[in-house]
C-alpha cells in the first residue's frame, strides 16, 4: 500500500474510532497492539499489520469487507492515481502557501504536518522552504533559518532538479528578508545577491528576480550606498517590461490583471480548454498572493474549484474551495458566498453526502436572499431540488422545485423557467399528483417525455456560470 492510501486508510480508522467514541489507548491490546502503534497507523506513517488492523476493525464493529471495499476504491487506475496524487499534492502546497502568506502561519504549519510525503521524496524541499516561510511569518528567526538552510542543503545534496522551481532563490530571498527584520543589513544582502546567483531566468517563480533587485535597492539606500543603489534601479529597468510568465499583455492596474486572469480561466474551461484555464486559474492565485489581494484570491480559488469539479476531480476541487473560505473574515462582497456554497452544495452531492450538500445549498440560498440575488437563488433552490428527486424525496423535490419556478418566472429567467418547467413535471407525475397546471403537463408530455429520464438522472443540466456578474464585479475605477 502506498504512503498516500496508508494515510487515507489511517483517516479511515480514525473517523471509525470516533464514532464509537472510544481513544487510541482503547484499542491497545496489552502484549498485542500499542497505543502508539495505533497512533502510527492512524497518521499513516506505518504499513499496517494485517493482524494487527484485523483486532482494531473487530473493537470497531467493522469487517474485513469494509477494507475491502476501501482498498478496492483505492486501486482503481493506479496510474492515474499517482497522477491525481502528484497533483493534489501540488494543489495543496499551493493552499498552503496561500494560508501561511494571507491568513495564519500556524495553520499552514499544521497543514504542513498532514501532507503525506515519504521522507526521500523531493517535495520535502517545498515543505522545508514552506516551513521556514511560516517561522518567518510568525518571527521565529531560528527556525526560520533552520528549515531554508534545510531546502537549500536538500537541493545541492540530493534533488539538484529542484533548481528550475527556483526554490533555492526563495529560500536565499527569504534569510535575505529575516535579517532584514533583524536590522542585519549587510548580511541581507549578501543572501539576496546569493538568491540571484543561483536564479534560473527560464525557471519557475521568475517574479523573484524583481523582488530581489528591489530588495537590494532598499539595503543600498538604508546603507546609503547611493551609487550603488542606482544602478541597481537601472538594472531593473532593463528587465524585459513584460514579466516572462504573464499570459497576456499586463495592465498597470494589479486589479485588471487578476481580473483577466479569472475571466481567462472562467472562459477557457467553458470553451473546453481547461487545461489553459487551469493555467491561468494558478498564475492567477500566485500574483494575488503576492499583492495580498483577498477578494481576487477567493475568486481565483472558486474558479479553479469550479473548474476541477467539471473535470470531476473532486478532492482537487474540495482543496480550492476550503482554502478561498479561509479568506471568509476579508471579503466584503458577500454576494461572492452564495456561487461558492452552490459549488459545494453540487460536490457533496456528487459523493451522495446529501446532508452537507443541503446544508451548503441552504447556505447559498441564504446568501442569495440576503443580497437579492435571485439568480444564485434560483440555481441553489434548483439543484436541491434536483437532489431530492433523484433521491425520491418527490415531496421535498416539488415544493423547492416550484420555489425555484416562481422566481425564474418573476425575473424572466427564460432558460431556467423551461428546465424547471420540465422538472415540476417530472417530479409531479412520480408522485402521482395531477394537481400541476394543465399547461406545464401538456408541455412535458408532449414535447421532453422521452428524454426527462436523461436528464433527472444526469447532473449539472444546469449551466452554473450564466450570471450577469460573473463570480465577480468589474473594476471599480
Amino acid at each position: 500500500m502506498s504512503q498516500w492510501d496508508r494515510v487515507e486508510l489511517g483517516k479511515f480508522l480514525a473517523v471509525a474510532r470516533k464514532k464509537k467514541k472510544k481513544r487510541q489507548i482503547d484499542l491497545a491490546i496489552e502484549g498485542e497492539l500499542s497505543k502508539s502503534t495505533v497512533c502510527g497507523y492512524e497518521k499513516g506513517n506505518l504499513s499496517i499489520n494485517e493482524r494487527h488492523l484485523l483486532l482494531i476493525l473487530k473493537q470497531l464493529d467493522l469487517a474485513e469487507e469494509d477494507v475491502k471495499k476501501f482498498r478496492q476504491i483505492k486501486s482503481i487506475q493506479p496510474e492515474n492515481r499517482r497522477i491525481d496524487d502528484k497533483e493534489e499534492i501540488q494543489l495543496r502546497l499551493i493552499s498552503i502557501e496561500n494560508i501561511i502568506a494571507m491568513v495564519d502561519p500556524t495553520e499552514g504549519l499544521k497543514k504542513l504536518l498532514e501532507l503525506p510525503v515519504a521522507n526521500d521524496d523531493p517535495i520535502q524541499v517545498d515543505i522545508r522552504y514552506l516551513r521556514g516561510k511560516a517561522y518567518k511569518k510568525k518571527e521565529n528567526w531560528k527556525k526560520a533559518h533552520k528549515n531554508l538552510f534545510d531546502a537549500i542543503q536538500l537541493i545541492d545534496q540530493k534533488y539538484p532538479q529542484k533548481l528550475a522551481s527556483n526554490i533555492k532563490t526563495a529560500c536565499y530571498q527569504e534569510l535575505s528578508h529575516t535579517e532584514y527584520h533583524q536590522n542585519n543589513l549587510h548580511q541581507a544582502f549578501k543572501y539576496a545577491s546569493d538568491a540571484l546567483n543561483c536564479f534560473q531566468p527560464h525557471g519557475e517563480r521568475t517574479y523573484l528576480e524583481h523582488v530581489i533587485l528591489v530588495a537590494q535597492v532598499i539595503y543600498h539606500q538604508k546603507l546609503m550606498n547611493w551609487e550603488e543603489a542606482q544602478l541597481k534601479l537601472e538594472e531593473i529597468a532593463n528587465i524585459q517590461s513584460t514579466e516572462r510568465e504573464l499570459l497576456f499583455q499586463p495592465s498597470e492596474s494589479n486589479e485588471i490583471n487578476l481580473n483577466v486572469y479569472e475571466l481567462n480561466a472562467s472562459i477557457l474551461a467553458k470553451g473546453n480548454k481547461k487545461t489553459q484555464a487551469i493555467k491561468y486559474a494558478l498564475k492567477g492565485i500566485e500574483m494575488a498572493r503576492l499583492d495580498k489581494m483577498h477578494e481576487r484570491s477567493f475568486e481565483l480559488f472558486t474558479t479553479l474549484g469550479s473548474i476541477y469539479m467539471e473535470l470531476d476531480k473532486l478532492n482537487l476541487a474540495e482543496i480550492c474551495f476550503e482554502t478561498a473560505l479561509k479568506l471568509e473574515v476579508h471579503i466584503k462582497k458577500s454576494y461572492l458566498f452564495a456561487y461558492i456554497y452552490t459549488q459545494l452544495g453540487m460536490l457533496y452531492d456528487k459523493r451522495d453526502q446529501l446532508d452537507l450538500a443541503e446544508s451548503y445549498f441552504f447556505k447559498a440560498i441564504n446568501y442569495s436572499r440576503k443580497n437579492n440575488d435571485a439568480y444564485w437563488e434560483t440555481e441553489a433552490l434548483t439543484l436541491l431540488g434536483k437532489s431530492h428527486l433523484e433521491h425520491q424525496k418527490l415531496d421535498r423535490a416539488v415544493d423547492l422545485l416550484q420555489d425555484a419556478l416562481s422566481l425564474a418566472q418573476k425575473h424572466n429567467f427564460s432558460d431556467q423557467e423551461e428546465y424547471l418547467t420540465l422538472l415540476v413535471g417530472y417530479a409531479l407525475e412520480e408522485s402521482g399528483n395531477s394537481s400541476f397546471g394543465q399547461y406545464a403537463l401538456a408541455f412535458y408530455r408532449s414535447h421532453v417525455k422521452k428524454s426527462l429520464k436523461s436528464v433527472v438522472e444526469g447532473r449539472g443540466g444546469i449551466e452554473m456560470n450564466k450570471v450577469t456578474h460573473g463570480h465577480g464585479d468589474p473594476i471599480d475605477t
